[in-house]
């Protein structure tokens, strides 16, 4: 049991129904499962149990399996017959796969919003940016300090909050969660220079306020690729990997290039 998971079990408190509404229970139990399992409450291919999780949330059956079936759709748990939902698997040939997705997903949500952005999308990214850096700024060895991943994923949101497709923010969105769960361990393994790694996000930004699609886009791809080979020596191999996104990655790279 993490650190992470005896800390949340203690604070628990369980969830009863607030204002009679169902929709909001099942709400609230599922954002803390994902939460939890994101976090790193629950190892990787750990078992969830029905019993100790209606202990762990207060809740009934009917919420559990909707949660359930939330977190399994979201690529952050499993199912086999007979055999249970446990937790997505960690290593190393997910984590390329994931890349692989994540680098299209990621740059084709950011190229849209390049386009399609406004006077309010480039001053969200400024005031993203500002928080982001003024906590970096504050505690310059915390990497993993709770409020400076949260302002670090709320600047990477905003760059790319000018799309106009949900679809595309929402594939973005079930792709970053998958990500964070590796995300985490890349902030408390990383020991950068804080000027280092603000000087990296500044410079996406500044790409992308400048509207130079191809350069911010290639920034993405290279945040998102070291935060991976930080992590891919500690990782276990795992099964067979899917090569299929590795070619899908590829074949996107052969499209039109403007102007850095």
């Amino acid at each position: 049991m993490t650190k992470t998971r005896q800390e949340s079990a203690t604070t628990d408190r369980g969830i009863g129904p607030t204002d009679g509404a169902v929709a909001t229970i099942n709400e609230v139990v599922y954002q803390r499962l994902r939460a939890d399992i994101i976090a790193g409450g629950y190892a990787p291919d750990e078992r969830l149990r029905f019993d100790e999780l209606r202990r762990r949330y207060g809740a009934g059956i009917g919420s559990l399996r909707e949660a359930l079936s939330r977190i399994i759709a979201d690529g952050l748990a499993t199912t086999e017959s007979h055999k249970g939902v446990r937790v997505a698997s960690m290593n190393r040939r997910d984590l390329l796969d994931l890349v692989a997705v994540r680098k299209v997903v990621e740059t084709a949500a950011l190229r849209s919003a390049i386009e399609q952005g406004g006077a309010r999308w480039e001053a969200d990214i400024v005031a993203a940016f500002a928080r982001y850096e003024r906590v970096v700024r504050r505690d310059k060895r915390r990497s993993a300090d709770n409020e400076r991943i949260a302002r670090h994923n709320a600047f990477h949101a905003a760059l790319v909050s000018g799309s106009p497709s949900k679809r595309l923010l929402q594939m973005r969105a079930t792709l970053y969660a998958q990500a964070w769960r590796y995300l985490e361990m890349a902030f408390k393994k990383r020991t950068q220079d804080s000027a280092l790694t603000l000087a990296e996000h500044e410079r996406l930004m500044r790409a992308t306020l400048e509207r130079r699609a191809a350069l911010a886009c290639a920034l993405a791809e290279e945040h998102i690729e070291n935060a991976a080979q930080l992590l891919l020596p500690s990782l276990p191999e795992g099964p067979e990997a899917i090569i299929a996104s590795t070619a899908v990655a590829e074949g996107s790279k052969t499209g039109g290039k403007d102007e850095h």
